[in-house]
Protein backbone atom coordinates (compact mmCIF):
# COMPACT_ATOMS: atom_id res chain seq x y z
CA UNK A 1 0.00 0.00 0.00
CA UNK A 2 1.29 3.31 -1.24
CA UNK A 3 1.80 6.04 1.74
CA UNK A 4 -0.14 9.35 1.11
CA UNK A 5 3.02 11.18 0.77
CA UNK A 6 3.81 8.69 -2.08
CA UNK A 7 0.33 8.50 -3.61
CA UNK A 8 0.45 12.20 -3.47
CA UNK A 9 3.98 12.76 -5.19
CA UNK A 10 3.38 10.07 -7.46
CA UNK A 11 0.34 11.56 -8.83
CA UNK A 12 1.72 15.44 -8.92
CA UNK A 13 4.48 14.04 -11.43
CA UNK A 14 2.60 12.03 -13.51
CA UNK A 15 -0.26 15.28 -13.53
CA UNK A 16 3.08 17.26 -14.44
CA UNK A 17 4.43 15.36 -17.11
CA UNK A 18 0.75 15.25 -18.41
CA UNK A 19 0.46 19.20 -18.28
CA UNK A 20 3.36 19.96 -20.26
CA UNK A 21 2.56 17.22 -22.93
CA UNK A 22 -0.67 19.36 -22.92
CA UNK A 23 0.74 22.92 -22.47
CA UNK A 24 2.36 22.02 -26.22
CA UNK A 25 -0.65 21.93 -27.81
CA UNK A 26 -2.80 24.44 -26.36
CA UNK A 27 -0.33 27.56 -26.11
CA UNK A 28 0.14 27.31 -30.08
CA UNK A 29 -3.69 26.56 -30.03
CA UNK A 30 -4.63 29.80 -27.89
CA UNK A 31 -2.36 31.95 -29.80
CA UNK A 32 -3.92 30.90 -32.84
CA UNK A 33 -7.50 31.28 -31.93
CA UNK A 34 -6.06 35.04 -30.56
CA UNK A 35 -4.52 35.97 -33.98
CA UNK A 36 -7.75 34.61 -35.76
CA UNK A 37 -10.16 36.12 -33.97
CA UNK A 38 -7.87 39.82 -33.90
CA UNK A 39 -8.09 39.89 -37.89
CA UNK A 40 -11.45 38.61 -38.45
CA UNK A 41 -10.58 35.00 -39.52
CA UNK A 42 -12.50 33.12 -36.97
CA UNK A 43 -15.42 35.01 -38.80
CA UNK A 44 -14.94 34.21 -42.03
CA UNK A 45 -13.89 30.72 -41.59
CA UNK A 46 -17.26 30.34 -39.55
CA UNK A 47 -19.25 30.61 -42.47
CA UNK A 48 -18.15 27.54 -43.62
CA UNK A 49 -19.85 25.67 -40.50
CA UNK A 50 -22.94 27.61 -40.50
CA UNK A 51 -25.05 25.76 -42.38
CA UNK A 52 -24.32 22.30 -40.38
CA UNK A 53 -24.11 24.31 -36.81
CA UNK A 54 -27.09 26.40 -37.32
CA UNK A 55 -29.31 23.04 -37.34
CA UNK A 56 -27.81 22.60 -33.70
CA UNK A 57 -28.36 25.35 -32.30
CA UNK A 58 -24.66 26.79 -32.52
CA UNK A 59 -22.76 29.71 -33.91
CA UNK A 60 -20.68 28.78 -37.01
CA UNK A 61 -17.41 30.10 -35.11
CA UNK A 62 -18.10 27.48 -32.85
CA UNK A 63 -16.94 24.86 -36.24
CA UNK A 64 -13.53 25.79 -35.48
CA UNK A 65 -14.12 23.85 -31.96
CA UNK A 66 -15.52 21.13 -33.50
CA UNK A 67 -12.43 20.80 -36.03
CA UNK A 68 -9.69 20.91 -32.94
CA UNK A 69 -11.32 18.67 -31.25
CA UNK A 70 -11.80 15.85 -34.03
CA UNK A 71 -7.48 16.40 -34.89
CA UNK A 72 -6.23 17.70 -31.23
CA UNK A 73 -8.39 16.17 -28.86
CA UNK A 74 -10.80 17.20 -25.78
CA UNK A 75 -8.01 19.65 -23.95
CA UNK A 76 -7.06 21.03 -27.53
CA UNK A 77 -10.56 21.82 -28.18
CA UNK A 78 -11.36 23.13 -24.24
CA UNK A 79 -8.52 25.59 -25.32
CA UNK A 80 -9.83 26.81 -27.86
CA UNK A 81 -13.15 27.08 -26.88
CA UNK A 82 -11.47 28.82 -24.01
CA UNK A 83 -9.98 31.74 -26.11
CA UNK A 84 -13.58 32.34 -28.02
CA UNK A 85 -15.92 32.37 -25.37
CA UNK A 86 -15.32 36.03 -24.27
CA UNK A 87 -16.39 37.31 -28.33
CA UNK A 88 -18.72 34.29 -28.53
CA UNK A 89 -20.76 34.20 -25.48
CA UNK A 90 -22.87 30.97 -25.01
CA UNK A 91 -25.71 29.88 -23.13
CA UNK A 92 -25.58 26.67 -20.74
CA UNK A 93 -27.24 24.59 -23.82
CA UNK A 94 -25.00 25.79 -26.12
CA UNK A 95 -22.22 25.08 -24.03
CA UNK A 96 -23.41 21.70 -23.42
CA UNK A 97 -24.22 20.49 -26.93
CA UNK A 98 -20.55 21.94 -27.88
CA UNK A 99 -19.19 19.98 -25.26
CA UNK A 100 -21.08 16.66 -26.18
CA UNK A 101 -19.55 16.97 -29.47
CA UNK A 102 -16.05 17.29 -28.09
CA UNK A 103 -16.26 13.89 -25.93
CA UNK A 104 -18.11 12.40 -28.78
CA UNK A 105 -15.98 13.31 -31.90
CA UNK A 106 -12.13 13.96 -30.56
CA UNK A 107 -8.83 12.59 -31.91
CA UNK A 108 -10.24 10.91 -34.82
CA UNK A 109 -6.86 10.49 -36.37
CA UNK A 110 -5.33 8.31 -33.28
CA UNK A 111 -8.50 6.63 -32.05
CA UNK A 112 -9.74 5.79 -35.57
CA UNK A 113 -6.64 4.21 -36.09
CA UNK A 114 -7.53 2.15 -33.18
CA UNK A 115 -10.93 1.38 -34.38
CA UNK A 116 -9.47 0.32 -37.34
CA UNK A 117 -6.40 -1.88 -35.93
CA UNK A 118 -9.01 -3.87 -34.14
CA UNK A 119 -10.84 -5.07 -37.71
CA UNK A 120 -13.75 -2.39 -37.59
CA UNK A 121 -13.56 -0.73 -41.09
CA UNK A 122 -12.24 2.73 -41.10
CA UNK A 123 -14.34 4.48 -43.22
CA UNK A 124 -17.47 3.08 -41.99
CA UNK A 125 -16.64 4.12 -38.22
CA UNK A 126 -15.21 7.11 -39.07
CA UNK A 127 -19.36 7.86 -40.88
CA UNK A 128 -20.84 6.10 -37.55
CA UNK A 129 -19.03 8.52 -35.56
CA UNK A 130 -19.56 11.74 -36.92
CA UNK A 131 -23.24 10.51 -37.76
CA UNK A 132 -23.92 9.78 -34.20
CA UNK A 133 -22.23 13.07 -32.97
CA UNK A 134 -24.54 15.14 -35.09
CA UNK A 135 -27.73 13.42 -34.33
CA UNK A 136 -26.97 13.59 -30.51
CA UNK A 137 -26.41 16.93 -30.57
CA UNK A 138 -29.56 17.73 -32.84
CA UNK A 139 -31.48 15.74 -30.33
CA UNK A 140 -29.93 17.75 -27.57
CA UNK A 141 -30.74 21.17 -29.32
CA UNK A 142 -34.70 20.18 -29.60
CA UNK A 143 -34.71 19.46 -26.25
CA UNK A 144 -33.67 22.30 -24.90
CA UNK A 145 -34.72 24.79 -26.90
CA UNK A 146 -38.21 23.03 -27.24
CA UNK A 147 -38.69 23.05 -23.40
CA UNK A 148 -36.33 26.33 -23.13
CA UNK A 149 -34.27 24.51 -20.55
CA UNK A 150 -30.99 25.76 -19.67
CA UNK A 151 -31.09 28.91 -21.67
CA UNK A 152 -29.43 31.45 -19.59
CA UNK A 153 -25.37 32.27 -20.10
CA UNK A 154 -22.95 30.44 -19.17
CA UNK A 155 -20.87 31.52 -16.95
CA UNK A 156 -17.61 29.63 -15.89
CA UNK A 157 -16.43 30.43 -12.32
CA UNK A 158 -12.67 29.85 -12.65
CA UNK A 159 -12.39 31.46 -16.10
CA UNK A 160 -11.39 35.19 -16.31
CA UNK A 161 -13.77 37.95 -17.52
CA UNK A 162 -12.49 39.41 -20.38
CA UNK A 163 -11.45 43.21 -19.84
CA UNK A 164 -10.40 44.74 -22.36
CA UNK A 165 -8.87 43.46 -26.03
CA UNK A 166 -5.06 44.50 -25.51
CA UNK A 167 -2.61 41.77 -25.84
CA UNK A 168 -1.68 42.37 -22.50
CA UNK A 169 -5.27 41.28 -20.80
CA UNK A 170 -5.17 38.52 -22.74
CA UNK A 171 -2.03 37.24 -21.93
CA UNK A 172 -3.08 37.50 -18.30
CA UNK A 173 -6.52 35.79 -18.55
CA UNK A 174 -4.76 32.84 -20.63
CA UNK A 175 -2.16 32.48 -17.41
CA UNK A 176 -5.31 32.46 -15.62
CA UNK A 177 -6.72 29.98 -17.34
CA UNK A 178 -3.63 27.64 -18.09
CA UNK A 179 -3.29 27.79 -14.00
CA UNK A 180 -6.60 26.50 -13.43
CA UNK A 181 -6.44 23.87 -16.11
CA UNK A 182 -3.51 22.09 -14.19
CA UNK A 183 -5.17 22.05 -10.92
CA UNK A 184 -8.35 20.60 -12.77
CA UNK A 185 -5.95 17.94 -14.13
CA UNK A 186 -4.39 17.21 -11.11
CA UNK A 187 -7.62 16.48 -9.24
CA UNK A 188 -9.00 14.49 -12.21
CA UNK A 189 -5.99 12.28 -11.54
CA UNK A 190 -6.22 12.12 -7.61
CA UNK A 191 -9.80 10.49 -8.45
CA UNK A 192 -9.01 8.45 -11.13
CA UNK A 193 -6.45 6.69 -8.46
CA UNK A 194 -8.35 6.74 -5.95
CA UNK A 195 -11.51 4.73 -8.04
CA UNK A 196 -8.70 2.22 -8.62
CA UNK A 197 -7.38 1.88 -5.14
CA UNK A 198 -11.20 1.61 -3.57
CA UNK A 199 -11.79 -1.01 -6.14
CA UNK A 200 -14.86 1.25 -7.74
CA UNK A 201 -13.88 0.76 -11.40
CA UNK A 202 -14.48 -3.23 -10.92
CA UNK A 203 -17.37 -2.32 -8.97
CA UNK A 204 -18.85 -0.23 -11.64
CA UNK A 205 -17.58 -3.27 -14.28
CA UNK A 206 -19.70 -5.67 -12.52
CA UNK A 207 -22.56 -3.48 -12.15
CA UNK A 208 -22.93 -2.33 -16.14
CA UNK A 209 -21.61 -5.54 -17.20
CA UNK A 210 -25.58 -6.81 -18.02
CA UNK A 211 -26.87 -3.84 -19.78
CA UNK A 212 -23.26 -4.60 -21.78
CA UNK A 213 -24.34 -8.11 -22.75
CA UNK A 214 -27.59 -7.03 -23.81
CA UNK A 215 -26.08 -4.46 -26.68
CA UNK A 216 -24.18 -7.74 -27.88
CA UNK A 217 -20.88 -7.33 -25.75
CA UNK A 218 -19.94 -10.55 -25.09
CA UNK A 219 -19.02 -12.21 -21.22
CA UNK A 220 -14.78 -11.75 -22.58
CA UNK A 221 -15.32 -8.55 -24.34
CA UNK A 222 -17.48 -6.76 -21.53
CA UNK A 223 -14.51 -5.91 -19.09
CA UNK A 224 -12.34 -4.79 -21.90
CA UNK A 225 -15.43 -2.52 -22.68
CA UNK A 226 -15.54 -1.56 -19.06
CA UNK A 227 -11.97 -0.24 -19.58
CA UNK A 228 -12.47 2.07 -22.66
CA UNK A 229 -15.76 2.99 -21.71
CA UNK A 230 -14.02 4.18 -18.06
CA UNK A 231 -10.48 5.11 -19.33
CA UNK A 232 -10.42 5.61 -23.12
CA UNK A 233 -11.00 4.06 -26.07
CA UNK A 234 -6.96 4.06 -26.45
CA UNK A 235 -6.64 1.64 -23.68
CA UNK A 236 -10.07 -0.06 -24.09
CA UNK A 237 -9.38 -0.54 -27.91
CA UNK A 238 -6.12 -1.47 -27.24
CA UNK A 239 -6.76 -4.65 -24.69
CA UNK A 240 -9.70 -5.30 -27.57
CA UNK A 241 -6.72 -5.25 -30.29
CA UNK A 242 -4.94 -7.83 -28.41
CA UNK A 243 -7.43 -10.57 -27.66
CA UNK A 244 -8.57 -10.26 -30.75
CA UNK A 245 -5.64 -10.98 -32.12
CA UNK A 246 -5.51 -14.00 -29.99
CA UNK A 247 -9.04 -15.43 -31.18
CA UNK A 248 -10.48 -14.83 -28.06
CA UNK A 249 -13.70 -12.68 -29.40
CA UNK A 250 -16.46 -13.36 -31.67
CA UNK A 251 -15.99 -10.87 -34.45
CA UNK A 252 -19.32 -9.47 -34.10
CA UNK A 253 -19.13 -9.08 -30.57
CA UNK A 254 -15.33 -7.14 -31.43
CA UNK A 255 -17.80 -4.78 -33.82
CA UNK A 256 -19.98 -4.31 -31.31
CA UNK A 257 -17.67 -2.95 -28.35
CA UNK A 258 -15.72 -1.00 -30.89
CA UNK A 259 -19.23 0.60 -31.79
CA UNK A 260 -19.77 1.29 -28.00
CA UNK A 261 -16.89 2.67 -26.90
CA UNK A 262 -16.78 5.12 -30.24
CA UNK A 263 -20.28 6.03 -28.79
CA UNK A 264 -19.15 6.14 -24.59
CA UNK A 265 -15.76 6.27 -23.89
CA UNK A 266 -13.14 7.77 -21.22
CA UNK A 267 -16.49 8.40 -19.14
CA UNK A 268 -14.68 9.30 -15.99
CA UNK A 269 -11.80 11.67 -16.88
CA UNK A 270 -12.88 13.39 -20.08
CA UNK A 271 -16.56 14.15 -19.16
CA UNK A 272 -15.06 15.39 -15.30
CA UNK A 273 -13.19 17.58 -17.01
CA UNK A 274 -15.86 19.14 -19.64
CA UNK A 275 -18.31 19.12 -16.35
CA UNK A 276 -15.67 21.78 -15.00
CA UNK A 277 -15.40 23.84 -17.93
CA UNK A 278 -19.51 24.02 -18.06
CA UNK A 279 -21.20 21.56 -19.59
CA UNK A 280 -24.26 20.49 -17.88
CA UNK A 281 -24.44 16.78 -16.84
CA UNK A 282 -27.86 16.08 -18.51
CA UNK A 283 -26.18 16.15 -21.91
CA UNK A 284 -22.29 15.53 -21.07
CA UNK A 285 -23.58 11.64 -18.96
CA UNK A 286 -27.03 11.00 -18.57
CA UNK A 287 -28.23 11.56 -22.33
CA UNK A 288 -25.27 9.93 -23.69
CA UNK A 289 -25.76 6.97 -21.61
CA UNK A 290 -29.17 7.08 -22.87
CA UNK A 291 -28.48 7.75 -26.37
CA UNK A 292 -25.88 5.08 -26.56
CA UNK A 293 -28.10 2.87 -24.50
CA UNK A 294 -30.46 3.63 -27.53
CA UNK A 295 -27.79 3.30 -30.58
CA UNK A 296 -26.37 0.33 -29.28
CA UNK A 297 -29.77 -1.67 -29.36
CA UNK A 298 -30.45 -0.62 -32.51
CA UNK A 299 -26.70 -2.07 -33.39
CA UNK A 300 -27.49 -5.42 -32.23
CA UNK A 301 -30.43 -6.02 -34.34
CA UNK A 302 -28.54 -5.12 -37.50
CA UNK A 303 -25.21 -6.78 -36.94
CA UNK A 304 -26.78 -10.19 -35.87
CA UNK A 305 -29.16 -10.30 -38.81
CA UNK A 306 -26.01 -9.25 -41.32
CA UNK A 307 -24.34 -12.30 -43.74
CA UNK A 308 -21.39 -12.95 -43.18
CA UNK A 309 -20.39 -12.02 -46.14
CA UNK A 310 -21.39 -8.78 -46.55
CA UNK A 311 -19.87 -8.72 -42.68
CA UNK A 312 -16.53 -9.58 -43.38
CA UNK A 313 -16.20 -7.58 -46.72
CA UNK A 314 -17.42 -4.25 -45.88
CA UNK A 315 -17.72 -4.15 -42.19
CA UNK A 316 -15.16 -5.99 -40.63
CA UNK A 317 -11.36 -7.77 -41.43
CA UNK A 318 -10.12 -9.95 -38.69
CA UNK A 319 -6.73 -8.01 -37.19
CA UNK A 320 -3.96 -9.93 -37.56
Amino acid sequence: MLSIYNFLKITFIESTKLYWDLLKIMLPVMLIVRIGTEFGLVAQIGKIFAPLLGLIGLPAEMGLVWAASAILGVYGAAIMLFGMLPDFPLSVAQITIICSIILMCHSLPIEQRIVQKAGVSFTLSTIFRLGATFLYAWILYKIYDGFEILQEIAVIAWLPEASDDSWLSWLQESAITLFWIFWIILALLLLLRLMDILKITKMLTRIISPALRLMGIGENSAPLAMVGVLLGLTYGGGLIIKQARAGHLKSRSVFLTMAFMILSHSMIEDTLFIYAIGGDLSGILIGRIIFTFVIMIILVFIIWRIPDPFFYKWLYKKPH
